[in-house]
């Protein structure tokens, strides 16, 4: 009868073990990439609302209340054929929060505040009348701004 284990048993116990490690690993550190994949999912909604706003002629809102995001719509438009809802709200991950905000996107993709949208001259389409600049900041540096003049996000 022999005693001890066999160089294979040895190598496939420490082989397992390492994969455990690394996995327990990667899943406790917090090294903010969740911060950055919420800033890059929030600006790609950000700049399909500010599409979506010029493209029915104004009124496509974005609000976040720090965890939640939102797309409510401004007012009425006139001739608006796009369906509502084209954005679904959503929820930050767990650890991520952001600087509470609403703005909207006109007729031409200006972004301004919801009541700083009003129609010109009866056409209908939802124009900006003022606006400043957004800032978003979403902890560890990370922040989004929105350039009220053009409704750029940078």
């Amino acid at each position: 009868m022999r005693k001890g284990f066999t160089l294979i048993e040895i190598v496939s116990v420490l082989v397992i073990a390492g994969v455990l490690a690394f996995a327990a690993v990667s899943v406790f550190r917090n090294d903010g990439m969740a911060a950055y994949a919420e800033r890059d999912r929030l600006l790609s909604h950000l700049i399909y609302a500010r599409a979506q706003g010029m493209a029915m002629g104004g009124g496509q809102c974005v609000e976040t209340s720090g965890k939640e995001v939102s797309f409510p719509l401004a007012g009425t438009v006139s001739g608006n054929t796009l369906p509502a809802g084209l954005l679904v709200p959503y929820s930050m991950a767990k650890d991520v929060t952001v600087t509470p905000f609403k703005v909207c996107f006109d007729a031409v993709g200006s972004a301004c505040e919801e009541g700083e949208l009003e129609n010109r001259a009866g056409t209908g389409l939802l124009y900006c009348s003022g606006g400043t600049d957004t800032d978003m900041r979403f902890g560890d540096g990370l922040s989004l701004r929105i350039i009220a003049a053009t409704g750029f996000v940078q």
